[in-house]
């Protein structure tokens, strides 16, 4: 089943892939590198299973598995705990939106990268892993802007570290900058200014009416049902103030980089507790648990009731939500069947209250690709959506959000449809 998210992602990388030019053309507030890695398909046929999309963040996911497996293994010598500990977070991050089409999987995997060469330059003191480090970081920002963090505690160890700063800070900055210094490159040449080249890739790459595209329905309940949610599946984390406390007064354990990148992890949720944003959290947050298990005598039943607790509720949950998928799968292929039977595929089409799932699985296009793109209802007044359609273009809104467009869409054909036992208003401009 193709998600919300994943709708559009896949409907951003079509319109690349079909020609138009990424930020130019095509308006987002993501990155690119990510959406384009998924969207590979669209390479080899006009209309790909997106199946084929989900085996790549698979893929993506076993290649950040086997990163992590590598700095566990600069920690500790005990191969069976790291090798469960890989697969732990192999579990989780399924669970965590995984089983969708995502943008975090290929952020983490370069960010995990950066840090393991990071690691490998303190052991060997060999610059070019540091041109490593700040090629993966630049990768992981170029694939969600949020995998930037990673320099922040990398950043401190190096000014931390004392002695060659400045060799240190230019390595690093030479991998860096060389990624962004060509895709500036590759938008200078259809047009971007430098200025504009770099507001795109801070996110500013859509101009919302209202918010800046993260969490504009989130409340604090919500907010905060992602976070237990995230415990429920990581109960150790709640060891973990224990642990410290044994490390208290140890300033060299305490300092260092496998403990406090975990903070920094956690800035990602700023915004919103979206369950795929804690992919970011997830590998810190078990390469500092293993940190402070290698560095106490800390020797606990405890831990591994939590561990089984914590596999218990994830697979009571991936149960459920395989005892509810073919349902979900069914009505989904209602809907594309519905909205196509009113609505020519291909249409420009602009989606207020239904799934942005359907700009993908119905192949439809946006009203305005580059103002608009495929943005989430709730960001663009009513009033400007209606003006940015065009002759013969469409606005599929639910019971709900049609009171925001009666009074700007006289004139409009308009006709009822009801799906998932909702109401909606497919409404054409004529």
């Amino acid at each position: 089943m193709v998600g919300a998210d994943s709708g559009y992602y896949l409907a951003s990388a079509r319109e690349f892939y079909a020609g138009e030019i990424y930020f130019i053309d095509i308006a987002t507030a993501y990155n690119p590198l990510a959406i384009l890695t998924v969207g590979l398909p669209y390479l080899f046929s006009d209309a790909p299973d997106s199946r084929f999309s989900l085996l790549i963040n698979f893929l993506i996911i076993g290649f950040s598995a086997f990163y992590l497996f590598k700095i566990l293994r600069t920690i500790s010598i005990d191969q069976r705990a790291i090798v469960f500990f890989t697969l732990y977070f192999v579990f989780v991050s399924l669970l965590l939106d995984g089983s969708q089409i995502m943008l975090e999987p290929l952020s983490v995997c370069f960010q995990l990268m950066a840090f393991y060469y990071y690691l490998s330059y303190k052991s060997s003191s060999n610059y070019f892993y540091l041109v490593v480090v700040g090629l993966a970081a630049a990768l992981s920002f170029l694939s969600k802007q949020y995998g930037l963090f990673i320099l922040m505690p990398i950043g401190i160890d190096v000014l931390l570290g004392k002695q060659g700063i400045i060799k240190k800070v230019f390595f690093i900055g030479l991998g860096f900058v060389l990624p962004l210094l060509l895709f500036v490159v590759y938008l200078s040449h259809y047009g971007a200014t430098f200025t504009e080249s770099i507001l795109y890739m801070l996110g500013k790459g859509v101009q919302f009416e209202k918010g800046n595209g993260t969490g504009i329905n989130f409340t604090f309940f919500t907010y905060s049902l992602g976070f237990l949610f995230f415990i429920a599946c990581n109960l150790y984390l709640l060891f973990i103030p224990g642990l410290l406390l044994q490390l208290k007064g140890n300033r060299k354990l305490l300092g260092s980089i496998y403990l406090w990148v975990l903070p920094f992890s956690f800035l990602v949720l700023f915004a919103a507790s979206y369950a795929h944003y804690f992919q970011y959290v997830t590998p810190y947050l078990i390469i500092a648990f293993v940190y402070l298990l290698a560095t106490t005598d800390l020797k606990s039943n405890k831990i591994k009731y939590a561990y089984v607790l914590s596999i218990f509720i994830m697979s009571g949950l991936s149960v459920y939500s395989a005892s509810i998928k073919s349902a979900k799968f069914a009505l989904q292929e209602e809907t594309k069947h519905t909205l196509l039977t009113a609505i020519p595929a291909h249409s420009k089409v602009y989606l207020d209250g239904i799934s942005p799932a359907f700009y993908s699985v119905c192949d439809f296009q946006s009203i305005d690709l580059n103002t608009v793109g495929f943005c989430f209802p709730g960001y663009f007044s009513s009033l400007t959506i209606v003006d940015k359609m065009t002759t013969g273009s469409f606005i599929v809104v639910s019971k709900e959000a049609y009171k925001s467009y009666a009074a700007v869409t006289n004139g409009f054909e308009k006709q009822e449809i009801k799906v998932a036992n909702g109401i909606y208003y497919i409404l054409k401009k004529v």
